[in-house]
């Protein structure tokens, strides 16, 4: 057992003196609490802020899906679009087709009345002609 005896003056002050240092402990990990409570206060904070955050991405990415789904729709009217101009365009070829032969054809419909009228002019030259001529040598 104990080699020294202490007297009962010497241990209420002992026990007074733990009773104090475990108050002052008591006290410590009543802070200690405390800071760990606005710890947990911030980091329900930052939760609710990072909540707010995911949240707005969120509504961002379903904004997004519904640019390019518009993109989508618009990348298709204009594919429609070309396909209708690209259609345009073969019709205005064969109606220029279409033209260049009426005016080969109206070029050469011009060649055959400018014989025929070169030969009804000739033929009426030439009558005219022979009948001033036939009048001045049979005479």
């Amino acid at each position: 057992m104990a080699e020294t005896f202490v007297s009962k003056d010497q241990f209420e002050e002992f026990t007074k003196r733990m009773e104090q240092g475990f108050d002052h402990v008591s006290e410590r990990f009543k802070q200690v609490d405390q800071r760990f409570e606005q710890v947990d206060q911030r980091f329900e904070r930052v939760d609710q802020r990072l909540d707010q955050v995911n949240q707005r991405l969120d509504q961002v990415n379903q904004r997004l899906e519904r640019v390019e789904q518009r993109f989508e729709q618009v990348d298709q009217r204009f594919d429609l679009m070309s396909q209708q101009f690209d259609y345009i365009n073969r019709q205005f070829d064969q109606v220029n087709q279409r033209f260049d032969n009426l005016s080969a054809d109206m070029r050469q419909m011009r060649n055959w009345l400018v014989r025929l009228y070169s030969i009804v002019v000739f033929g009426f030259i030439g009558t005219l002609v022979i009948t001033i001529f036939k009048d001045q040598l049979f005479k």
